[in-house]
């Protein structure tokens, strides 16, 4: 489940684009007197990454031997992504604003690498056939999914809840959803339209680089979050080879529709939220002259 924090819902328009430094910040004080934030690595960051890159490696050993000779474009894809998300957890985990990485984000870190090595099987989607690593891809997903209310309930439980760690899990969950929708339509089990599951929160973002309205903060909503275990839920069902493509087709199409759904009402929100503040900020002006 998702880490993030609940604060009551906000007109003024914030940044959610970007990870960033919040108030609740390490601070110091310059010699003018400047309150600045203070941004450090947490201990344990370096070791639970370490552990991650020591796990992808052996996966991607044995992924090597059963899978010649087709693993070779598996095993750079999976090691050229964990190499940029590595760096990135690494930087961005400055601005955690707790002592220590926390267990929550280091399960965090594991569906991140059960996600980097689903990623490594899209460029070789359409030559796993055999119905063994088919489950076994079914299988990993299905256990990232599960971890996910795990990194949430942590979190809470040893008080290391933070703007950083609800923003990786939110973006691990987004990643591991774009990985299981390239899979499915590199290996044909579903047309193109299944990358629609993947793609509509990196849309979201991108759209909000020139809508002012979608960077708005949204309100907490167990409908958002509720949405998104069945979007992640039904990805893992269509991998099941239990299903034909049909029934994957089906499955997916109700997810989906749950997602547009669900993404058109914060939508909505978010616009008719910011077209309430540029009224109330062209109305100050008059009310002050009068």
């Amino acid at each position: 489940m998702s880490r993030e924090s609940h604060p009551e819902p906000k007109l003024a328009v914030t940044s959610v684009v970007a990870v960033g430094i919040g108030d609740d910040s390490p601070q110091k004080l310059t010699d003018n007197n400047v309150v600045l934030p203070v941004a450090r690595t947490p201990k344990g960051t370096v070791r639970a990454l370490g552990w991650a890159s020591a796990s992808l490696l052996t996966a991607l050993v044995f992924i090597t031997v059963a899978l010649q000779p087709f693993s070779m474009p598996a095993i750079l894809t999976a090691l050229l992504l964990w190499a940029v998300m590595a760096t990135t957890i690494g930087y961005l985990s400055r601005h955690h604003h707790h002592e220590s990485f926390g267990y929550a984000n280091t399960v965090t870190t594991a569906r991140a690498v059960a996600a980097t090595i689903l990623a490594g099987f899209i460029p070789i989607a359409s030559q796993v056939s055999s119905t063994g690593w088919l489950w076994a891809i079914t299988i990993t997903a299905t256990v990232a999914l599960c971890l996910d209310g795990v990194d949430g309930y942590l979190a809470r439980k040893y008080k290391s809840c933070s703007a950083f760690g609800a923003r990786f899990d939110m973006e691990t969950d987004a990643f591991l959803a774009l990985v299981i929708t390239l899979f499915l339509w590199q290996s044909e089990k579903t047309g193109i339209w299944v990358l629609g599951m993947g793609l509509m929160r990196y849309v979201f973002i991108g759209a909000a680089l020139w809508f002012a309205a979608l960077r708005a903060e949204l309100y907490p909503s167990m409908r958002r979050k509720s949405v998104c275990v069945i979007q992640v839920g039904a990805l893992c069902l269509m991998l099941c080879p239990w299903l034909s493509p049909f029934q994957a087709a089906s499955v997916g199409l109700l997810a989906l529709a749950c997602l547009v759904y669900s993404f058109a009402i914060d939508v909505f929100w978010l616009f008719r939220t910011h077209a309430a503040v540029v009224a109330q900020q062209q109305k100050q002006p008059g009310q002050a002259r009068e």
